[in-house]
């Protein structure tokens, strides 16, 4: 009889925000019994996580520190704790996927009484950079493995002919932490010739102002989520694709995974999964502006196209669970 497995978070009203959370649990299903694997909406995240806590064998945890930065935080943490420890006390496995060093929100007192729980308890911490991996090794008294982010192959359907020509793409969900407004503030960006073309929903309206206060004729923010098929045909035609991201806690980035798959040039600061990436040839990383406008005004600078394709396939979803399977044995 196979072990049963359980994701968190399960699946919230609006679906999940990236594809990272399906293609887990939909990997999962070729060694383990997956719950909620339909996954259909949840009434609410804890109440999934109680319902389970006393009934799986297994438990990838994701994010579930950040429910030190939700409403509620105080509430939402001793419920949190409480079904963790009710895993611990039934002797069960946990894996936990450590994202960020730190929530993009930020740390608190519920936030690090989280941590503090997990570093302790669980059997497996996972790291998407090396980071995130020495961070994690400073603290945890279980096991910690590095994994790159897990790759997905991507078909495109149909093609997109951008109308214009992009120097600079920058694509995904608009959020504070990564650096988008302040990158289209910089002067150097403003006093010179480079095309930027924005493409990503940004859901903080005040956030978005701010941004279009920087645009013009050559600097273009679409506040809109578009088809991956349009996005595939920017980050394919672009001379760089860009994360301009100003939090260094961050690890990883399914966005930096998707452009490298998508045949695209990415640029980004020296930190995280960039740099990861950048010492294998597969990203271009900066340590300061200037440097940054050297690289995007040279618009010469490339990675080993060579490496991707062996990168892709070193880094599958099926061999990324076959690693946790194996330390979890």
């Amino acid at each position: 009889m196979r072990q049963k497995a359980y994701f968190y978070p399960p699946r919230p009203r609006n679906g999940y925000d990236n594809p990272y959370a399906l293609n887990f649990k939909a990997t999962l299903a070729a060694k383990f019994e997956v719950a909620e694997a339909d996954n259909q909406p949840v009434k609410g995240q804890l109440l999934s996580l109680l319902h389970h806590a006393l009934s799986s064998d297994i438990f990838l945890l994701n994010w579930i520190e950040n429910v030190g930065v939700a409403r509620n935080p105080w509430l939402r943490s001793w419920i949190a704790l409480f079904c963790l420890n009710m895993m611990k006390w039934r002797g069960k496995k946990m894996v936990w996927v450590l994202h960020n060093i730190h929530p993009h929100e930020g740390e608190n007192e519920c936030t690090r009484m989280l941590k503090k729980w997990l570093f302790r308890h669980v059997h497996l911490i996972i790291a998407h950079s090396h980071d995130a991996e020495a961070y994690a090794r400073k603290h945890a008294r279980g096991k910690v493995l590095f994994c790159h982010h897990p790759v997905t192959p991507i078909t495109i359907k149909g093609e997109v002919k951008p109308t214009t020509a992009t120097d600079v793409f920058i694509w995904g969900s608009i959020l504070p932490y990564k650096g988008v407004k302040e990158f289209v503030a910089l002067p150097q960006l403003q006093a010179s010739k480079l095309n930027v073309r924005i493409l990503g929903h940004c859901p903080d309206p005040m956030l978005a102002d701010e941004i279009n206060q920087h645009c013009n004729e050559r600097v273009v923010f679409e506040n809109r989520k578009a088809p991956f098929e349009e996005i595939a045909a920017y980050i394919k035609t672009s001379h760089y694709v860009l994360f301009p991201y100003t939090d260094s806690a961050f690890s990883s980035s399914g966005a930096l995974i998707d452009t490298l798959s998508l045949g695209g040039t990415p640029v980004a600061p020296h930190t995280g999964c960039f740099k990861d990436l950048q010492q294998e040839g597969l990203c271009i990383t900066y340590n300061s502006q200037d440097e940054l406008f050297d690289i995007l005004n040279s618009r010469t600078r490339t990675i080993d196209h060579d490496k991707v394709e062996s990168f892709i396939n070193s880094n599958s979803w099926e061999k990324f669970i076959d690693k946790i399977d194996e330390h979890l044995k």
